[in-house]
């Protein structure tokens, strides 16, 4: 297509891959995807690694530009590929540097409009034509000129020049083609034809055999330079005046454009039309092609740029970010970039997408009466359609259409094929078999089975059946059931053997229209037209209860590769999620206008079919992951055999689309007409030039790293952009490589978006727990940021179960909470206590849960990893959280005995070291070295499973020092047998009870003051240096006063016992007592009294800390004995946490009442908002009323006043 597929996609080097679907054409051989095949990109490793990629691809499609002095009519490239050579309606040529965007030279020729420009003699010369029919050439160097070739009596529109440079060919604005000999030395015209018309296009083949124009006769003509003579006159009633033309560089196509405004391709040896693109508003007004023929690129005056695939006929890709009319356009030699010139004064340079994402086959199959569609699985090139009475295969390589008709059945009911092969069975009826509708007697249809392999186009095996009525069948996961639904029940047949069944479940009320299995074979499940889903138990062959979310026709059933979650569909386009081990729903969300509902293998992603698009949801939490614009109208799909490609029923063809879980090379899905917009977009987004989150851009979707806009926006920072996405309801969903949006800010250390991100997980939560699993894969991040407020995220962690169907109440003298982990994401009340300690009253019960997986295998990489990052957090709040104490005390729940099993071994050692101490035993010594040797490969163990990690452990230090001096002691026993060896014993014991120390942490009592002693000797360092520091000084000011007394070391024994109250001053004499006084008022009393205030103060603080501390205490033990458990490293069995406790009534009173408060307190708003309307509707009304009254009362008044004063006129006379 537009760019090689022989190359690895580096960074910087490297243009936009395929997007989404592929279309097979009957007419030509085409195999979509495969140069797709083991093309796997070479990607950096983790989080900053993949998004600096991405970024880094993306940043080269934004277009860079070229300022012009003018509006360009014309745009040529130097043969080096450094300059842009442009011609202006103003007359002017000028010269640009393509590296650095300069204009290097604007020359004002004086000569009028030029409107075609051709390089000549390696760009020693340039021609130029246009008004007044002159063609003039010019020495680029000064722009002098050259000379004149005159012929043309009106303006020229084309100038080309054959690729050995000796000849000449032009189109003049009247019609007329001539030829010119650039041998001559003053070259004369040759009229080679005229349109006799206005004609604005020409071009030349490649190999300098053809020449092409139009004009305003509405036809193209070809003309052969081998033959001198006109090869074709193309035509056609749908064809306007042709602007601009092109020959492909192979001359297989000749393509043209007009302003109709259409893009015409036609095969160059027959004549006949390929395509007919419509895309443009405006006339066409200029056309290049890649080198490889298969794709035409077009731009007009409605601003925008075209890219056609000639091959596969597919819809046009637009681009878009020119402001007039698109006047010239060249490809590079690799066909990777292109450069356009406009009316708006620019020049731009465009990195093009890969152009291959869809491709179909047209088939005159009549869709409305299509069954169903399947790819091969032998054949994985092969789509089987089932049609009425036929099953119809379709190479997709060859386009070859194969018609086989299943006999013996006048008309089918219903079908089903095998998962495993290319097996299908049909259940239909036959009137020969049925003489009558029914038998008035049994009421009992004959519906011939028939067992069909497809790939080999031959029955298997057939069977009549007796039914009132069969409306569904499946076949089991396994190949080795039948199971067929009629009116009100279930009847499984082993798939060989139809003569008794294996069993008959009669539990429905109405037809049965979907059967679905698990893939295991241990459930099966059956739905019906009044929506009620049977559920059963296979193997032990009973029903396990009734499944009702909707009262409207089960559609389509399907059950997750894991087993775990099985999703139905429903006539009124909802979709429920039901936990299979619970069999209970847990999310419904409303699909308008749902088709079809697809689970591929080894898939968190449930694929829906719409009418106009492919949508991925998450599964569980049924979060928007994309959505594919489909081309056309669909009405069914599936995937092949490796599920790389899904393959579409559209109005009048089939097309098949790249599944977007196995891409090997960066492609966007979403919609399709709009791709170079989201190249263009995203490429102004790593750029920093993005104003504004458009919402076109919600549901793409970058593969293979399965990153969307919210992953972008959350690398580059922008909490404004993101909030939008929140609120559009934008996909939030970990990467390829599992990473959310969340884990790369907590990367980035990036707090504003951090807490933005906070506040709309927890908001989503509330509506939908299940979204809390994208928690899984960001807690070792969490606790590895620094930012203090992450800890509020483990708040959410732990979340009340969304399972109703939990008891309410216990009696039982059981002690809660009760903990409990379990691989699905409900868990089974027996779980937590045996059912008959449950009741209807008595002591409410509340259940809550993760609605992630933790792994809990000790040892494992992915615990060692949480518990190193817990270790290793700055962020001592995260210890403060339920979810991490909890998880803390599990893990010590399953590995305490290894330390409990060295501590026996360490007292025992104790024990022993010490009697040794008292009697002098060897036998002593002896058991006790042993100990010490089997503690001493422990430490060699934990040595080579932790590696660097061992050595940030003070108490391991000790353990070597110990471990040393015991084996001296121990060889100086053994070579030295009658002496004693006191020192050696003192520090062996002295090192030894210190390190014994240690194993007090064990006890959750004593673990408190292990850590007090630990704070207390640190804290007491800095007064200790002060103390010595005063004590060597008092010590050299007795030896000064009193030098006749004693050497410099009985002075400083002295000073330390002053410093403990032990001293003697028979001896003082003068300024010694003056020493002695200062001496016992520092050290003593100053000193001592203020070590005790640091005492205290270390106190406080632990005392303060101290669930942090234990839990700081825990972590380090837990991370010390699961180092031991290394065969466990690679195990990634994760599970979810489910607590059942007691309700915390106060709490939940509160917080109901804290509901109710709100509740009165919005009502009472609003009727105080209701009152004041109607108060100030009242005082208008007043108002009017008062105005009204007021006028009526001047009225009556001035009425009043006139009837006196007639009444003193009567009186009057």
């Amino acid at each position: 297509m537009i760019l090689p597929t022989d190359r690895d996609i580096f960074i910087n080097k490297s243009l936009a891959p395929p997007i989404g679907p592929t279309i097979i054409k009957t007419s030509t051989i085409v195999a979509p995807f495969l140069n797709d095949k083991n093309r796997d990109i070479k990607i950096p490793k983790g989080l900053r690694g993949e998004m600096q990629y991405i970024t880094s691809y993306f940043s080269e499609f934004k277009p860079s530009q070229i300022i012009t002095p003018f509006q360009g009519t014309c745009l040529l490239m130097s043969k080096d590929k450094t300059k842009f050579y442009f011609g202006s309606r103003e007359g002017r040529i000028a010269i640009a540097k393509i590296e650095n965007k300069e204009i290097l030279h604007d020359y004002d020729l004086g000569e009028g409009i030029i409107r075609t420009i051709a390089l000549y003699q390696n760009d020693k010369y340039i021609f130029s034509g246009g008004q007044g029919g002159v063609i003039r050439k010019f020495l680029i160097s000064d722009m002098s000129k050259f000379e004149k070739f005159i012929g043309h009596t009106r303006d020229v529109n084309s100038i080309l020049i054959s690729s050995d440079e000796l000849s000449l060919f032009s189109l003049g604005d009247n019609g007329d083609v001539f030829y010119w000999d650039l041998q001559e030395i003053k070259p004369t015209p040759k009229m080679l034809y005229s349109h006799n018309c206005e004609a604005y296009a020409l071009d030349l083949s490649s190999n300098n055999l053809y020449l092409a124009s139009g004009g305003m006769d509405r036809s193209v003509t070809v003309y052969s330079l081998a033959s001198m003579a006109m090869v074709k006159k193309i035509c056609g009633d749908d064809i306007g005046t042709v602007w601009c033309i092109k020959i492909t560089e192979k001359n297989t196509y000749i393509a043209f454009g007009d302003d109709m405004p259409n893009v015409y391709v036609y095969n160059f040896e027959d004549w006949s039309r390929i395509c007919l693109f419509k895309g443009h508003k405006e006339k066409v007004r200029c056309m290049t092609s890649t080198s490889d023929e298969m794709v035409i690129i077009s731009g007009g005056n409605d601003k925008k740029i075209f890219i056609w695939d000639i091959k596969n006929n597919r819809n046009g890709l637009v681009l878009k970010r020119h402001e007039n009319g698109v006047k010239s356009l060249i490809l590079s030699a690799d066909n990777k970039r292109m450069y356009s010139m406009s009316d708006d004064c620019s020049i731009k340079n465009w990195k093009l997408p890969k152009y291959d994402h869809y491709s179909g086959i047209k088939t005159d199959l009549k869709f409305s009466n299509i069954s169903k569609m399947i790819m091969g699985k032998t054949n994985p090139n092969k789509i089987f359609i089932l049609k009425d009475r036929e099953i119809i295969s379709i190479d997709k390589v060859t386009s070859v259409e194969t018609y086989v008709e299943i006999f013996n059945v006048d008309e089918v009911k219903c079908f089903a094929f095998s998962i495993l092969t290319d097996i299908i069975v049909i259940i239909g009826t036959n009137k020969a078999n049925n003489p009558k509708p029914e038998n008035s007697e049994t009421n009992q249809t004959k519906y011939d089975i028939i067992i069909y392999d497809y790939h080999e186009a031959k029955c298997i095996n057939s069977f009549t059946l007796d039914s009132s009525s069969i409306y569904s069948v499946m076949i089991s996961a396994d190949d080795k059931f039948i199971v067929i639904g009629e009116h009100h029940r279930c009847i499984i047949y082993y798939s060989n053997d139809f003569s008794t069944p294996y069993h008959i479940f009669r539990t429905h009320k109405c037809e049965i229209v979907s059967i679905v299995d698990s893939p295991n074979g241990s459930y099966l499940f059956s739905g019906d037209v009044s929506g009620v889903i049977k559920s059963y138990d296979f193997p032990k062959k009973y029903e396990i209860k009734s499944l009702i979310a909707s009262d409207k026709r089960v559609t389509k059933m399907i059950v997750t590769p894991d087993n775990e979650y099985m999703i139905a569909s429903h006539s009124d386009f909802s979709t429920n999620i039901w936990v299979i081990s619970k069999m209970i729903k847990i999310h419904t969300m409303r699909q308008e206008n749902l088709l079809d509902i697809k689970f591929p293998k080894n898939s968190t992603i449930l694929f829906s079919l719409y009418e106009t698009s492919i949508k991925g949801f998450s599964i569980p939490s049924l979060v928007s992951c994309f959505a594919i614009r489909l081309h056309k109208s669909a009405s069914k799909f599936c995937f092949n055999s490796d599920e790389s490609e899904i393959t579409v029923f559209n109005k009048d063809s089939i097309s098949i689309y790249k599944s977007p879980q196995h891409c090997h090379r960066i492609r966007i899905f979403g919609e399709l007409k709009y791709l170079n917009y989201f190249y263009n977009q995203i490429g102004k987004l790593v750029n920093g030039k993005f104003e504004k989150h458009d919402s076109k851009m919600n549901h793409l979707i970058i593969e293979p790293f399965h990153v969307n806009m919210m992953h972008l926006y959350a690398y580059l920072d922008k909490p404004k952009f993101l909030k939008q996405c929140f609120e559009e309801n934008v996909g939030f969903f970990p990467s390829a490589s599992g990473f959310s949006p969340l884990d790369i800010c907590l990367e980035m250390a990036f707090e504003e978006t951090i807490d933005l991100m906070y506040i709309e997980i927890k908001k989503l939560s509330r509506r939908n727990p299940l979204f809390l699993s994208i928690l899984e894969n960001s807690l070792v991040r969490l606790n590895s940021n620094s930012y203090a407020n992450v800890h509020r995220f483990y708040k959410l962690a732990i979340y009340k179960t969304i399972d109703t169907r939990l008891p309410h109440f216990y009696k039982s003298k059981r002690k809660l909470p009760i903990i409990i982990f379990t691989p699905n994401v409900l868990a089974h009340k027996s779980s937590f206590m045996p059912n008959g300690e449950y009741s209807n009253d008595g002591v409410e019960l509340s259940f809550t849960q993760t609605y992630f997986r933790i792994n809990m295998i000790p040892g494992s990489k992915e615990s060692l990893e949480f518990i190193k990052s817990i270790i290793e957090s700055s962020n001592e709040s995260l210890f403060t959280t339920e979810f991490i104490r909890t998880i803390l005390s599990e893990k010590w729940g399953k590995v305490y005995l290894i330390l409990y099993l060295q501590a026996l071994i360490y007292s025992s050692y104790l024990g022993l070291i010490s009697a040794y101490s008292v009697e002098g035993d060897f036998i002593f010594l002896t058991i006790s070295f042993a100990l010490n040797t089997a503690l001493i490969l422990y430490e060699i163990c934990q040595v080579f499973t932790g590696r660097l990690d061992y050595f940030k452990d003070v108490w391991n230090y000790i353990d070597i020092v110990r471990s040393a001096i015991m084996t001296f002691l121990f060889l100086n026993e053994i070579l030295n047998v009658n002496e004693k060896h006191d020192v050696p014993t003192a520090i062996v014991l002295f090192v030894s009870w210190i390190r014994g120390i240690s194993y007090f942490r064990l006890v959750e009592n004593t673990r408190y003051y292990v850590n007090l002693i630990y704070e207390v000797f640190f804290d007491i360092i800095p007064f200790l240096t002060i103390l010595f520091y005063s004590t060597v000084a008092f010590s050299l000011i007795f030896h000064s006063l009193m030098s006749d007394s004693g050497d410099e070391y009985a002075f400083l024994k002295t000073s330390w016992e002053i410093n403990v109250g032990g001293f003697d001053t028979s001896k003082y004499k003068g300024l010694m007592y003056v020493a002695f006084f200062l001496n016992t008022v520092l050290n003593p009393i100053i000193m001592l009294n203020l070590l005790i205030s640091i005492m205290s103060n270390t106190y406080k603080r632990v005392n303060k800390q101290v669930v942090i501390a234990d839990s700081k205490e825990l972590a380090g033990m837990i991370l010390e004995c699961e180092l031991i458990f290394f065969w466990n490293r690679n195990k990634t069995f994760k599970h979810y946490l489910h607590i059942c406790s007691t309700k915390k009534k106060g709490l939940i009173q509160e917080s109901d009442m804290f509901k109710k408060i709100k509740a009165k307190i919005f009502n009472l708003k609003q009727g105080q908002v209701d009152i004041m309307s109607q108060f100030n509707s009242l005082t208008t009304k007043l108002k009017k009323m008062k105005k009204s009254t007021n006028i009526k009362l001047d009225i009556i008044s001035k009425s009043v006043h006139e009837l006196i004063e007639l009444q003193k006129s009567k009186d009057f006379k």
